[in-house]
């Protein structure tokens, strides 16, 4: 636009210069000279419009880079509205089953894989399957009582194995000469009786 201001002002001068050169030519030059000042004109109001158009199309793009961020980030808020929404109907759901395995009784452990759909599977500190995995277990944990006890399983009971320890010498003193009583469960836990 400057550049045209200045391209104005060159032409312009010279015709005055021109003009007052040729003082017969006078009224020719001053028609020149408003000529020139309506081309001028012309070509400001040209740059002008054009400038004008440039901002509008700028304008509307920016409108319409601003609407597509805004729709973007309208459909990123339902996204993460659905997921939270479905998140907590699964928790919802997973607290009803844990609850409702823990009215059946169950630990919580349990009810939790039950909830979570997770298959349960109890800690095993030792696979206890027979009886005789069962004494071993007893003397491990236990000991014989510097060779007095002579340890042996009375059968399986709910839950695991019955397992006594009979003492030698207590045998002669008493009835039944039972030195400890216990229950082996299938899982290694040992109850005393």
């Amino acid at each position: 636009m400057k550049k045209i201001a200045k391209a104005s002002l060159i032409v312009l001068s010279s015709f005055i210069l021109f003009g007052c050169s040729n003082s017969n030519k006078e009224t020719k030059d001053s028609s020149t000279i408003n000529s020139t000042k309506k081309v001028n004109k012309k070509k400001n109001k040209d740059t002008s419009e054009s400038s004008s158009q440039k901002k509008v199309e700028t304008t509307s793009s920016e409108k319409s880079v601003k609407a597509q961020v805004s729709e973007t980030s309208q459909e990123q808020k339902q996204e993460v509205s659905q997921e939270k929404s479905l998140q907590g109907q699964l928790e919802q759901e997973a607290q009803d089953k844990f609850w409702e395995a823990k009215s059946w009784g169950w630990s919580d452990q349990k009810a939790s894989a039950y909830a979570d759909g997770r298959e349960y599977v109890e800690e095993q500190k030792n696979n206890i399957n027979s009886d005789a995995d069962a004494v071993n277990l007893a003397i491990t944990t236990y000991g014989d009582n510097d060779g007095d006890w002579v340890w042996g399983s009375m059968g399986e009971v709910d839950g695991g194995y019955f397992i006594k320890a009979i003492s030698k010498k207590s045998q002669e003193t008493t009835m039944t000469g039972t030195a400890k009583s216990l229950v082996v469960h299938y899982d290694g836990s040992i109850t005393e009786n």
